[in-house]
């Protein structure tokens, strides 16, 4: 699908031997190029890791504010020991 009227910029990457064969044969074998490949994997990546970033600076921004409930350590502590034996307890409710 070509690009129609977009700009790109150049960014220059080292990357292992091994990483640069996968990549080769993926290229090879989706009969795109290395760049299309690699393009694709960045925009994923990006938007996996903008997403997390910002759930995180928004629960931050929650707590700061006071308006986050938050469960007791020590019970979430037991609560997650718990898990897979014969006594699984409950989960620790929020306060």
């Amino acid at each position: 699908m070509a690009r129609l009227h977009e700009s790109s910029s150049t960014l220059s990457v080292r990357v292992a031997p091994e990483l640069m064969q996968q990549l080769d044969q993926l290229a090879l074998a989706e009969g795109r190029t290395r760049s299309f490949i690699a393009e694709e994997a960045l925009k994923r990546y990006v938007k996996e890791e903008s997403w997390q970033v910002q759930a995180i600076h928004h629960a931050l921004e929650t707590a700061d504010a006071g308006e986050a409930k938050f469960a007791d350590h020590g019970e979430v502590k037991t609560w997650l020991k718990s898990w897979g034996s014969s006594a699984t307890s409950t989960s620790p409710k929020c306060k």
